[in-house]
C-alpha cells in the first residue's frame, strides 16, 4: 500500500531499471533486453496511472485535514463541526467554544505532517501529527493584529459509516515537541 504514494519511487525504480537494461543491450546487443526495457518502461507507467488514480486512506486523511484547515480559516464554525464525530458532542462543543474566541485569518500546516493509519477492532483509525501556525485575531481583545500561534498538533480520525474521516479527539502541545520529526 505503501507504494501506492510514492511516485517517485515508482519512477525512479523503473528508470533506474530501464537504463541498467539498455546499458545491457548497447554492451551485449541483445534483444531481448530491449524487449525487457519496454516491459519496464509499460510497467512503470501503468503503475504510476495506478498510484495517481488510487486514494489511500493516509491521502484521505491528509485532505480531511487541509479541508478542516480551510474551513477555520474561513471561519465557518458549522463547515468544522461537520468534521467531528456526531458520536462526541463534549468535542463539537469545545470546537465551537474556542471558534467563538477567535477569527482565524491562516493556518499553516508545516511540511512534518505524518499520518499512521492504524486497524483497531475491525476499524480504521488514523493519528496526524503536524506543526502548525495559526494566525487568528482574538475576539473581545483590545488589538485587532492577528496574533500569530505556533503549535503541535496531534489529531485522531476514525473512519465513520459513511466513508468520511472525522475527528475523535485531539490534543495540542508545544510547538518545539514538533521539531526534528
Amino acid at each position: 500500500m505503501w507504494l501506492m504514494e510514492q511516485p517517485y519511487t515508482i519512477a525512479l525504480g523503473g528508470l533506474a531499471l530501464i537504463v541498467i537494461l539498455i546499458a545491457g543491450l548497447l554492451k551485449t546487443g541483445h534483444k531481448s533486453l530491449l524487449y525487457g526495457a519496454i516491459g519496464v518502461f509499460v510497467a512503470t507507467f501503468g503503475l504510476l496511472v495506478l498510484e495517481r488514480t488510487t486514494v489511500t486512506p493516509r491521502e484521505e486523511v491528509r485532505a480531511t485535514l487541509h479541508l478542516i484547515a480551510h474551513e477555520l480559516e474561513e471561519n465557518n464554525i458549522i463547515g468544522v463541526l461537520d468534521y467531528v464525530s456526531d458520536s462526541l458532542p463534549k468535542l463539537k462543543q469545545e470546537a465551537e467554544s474556542r471558534m467563538d474566541e477567535v477569527e482565524i485569518t491562516e493556518i499553516d500546516i508545516k511540511r512534518n505532517l505524518t499520518i499512521d493509519i492504524i486497524e483497531a477492532k475491525g476499524m480504521e483509525i488514523a493519528e496526524a501529527r503536524f506543526n502548525c501556525v495559526i494566525r487568528a485575531k482574538v475576539k473581545h481583545f483590545m488589538s485587532d493584529t492577528p496574533q500569530t500561534i505556533p503549535r503541535y498538533f496531534i489529531v485522531r480520525f476514525r473512519e465513520d459509516d459513511d466513508g468520511r474521516w472525522r475527528v475523535r479527539n485531539y490534543e495540542m502541545h508545544d510547538p518545539r515537541q514538533g521539531l526534528g520529526t
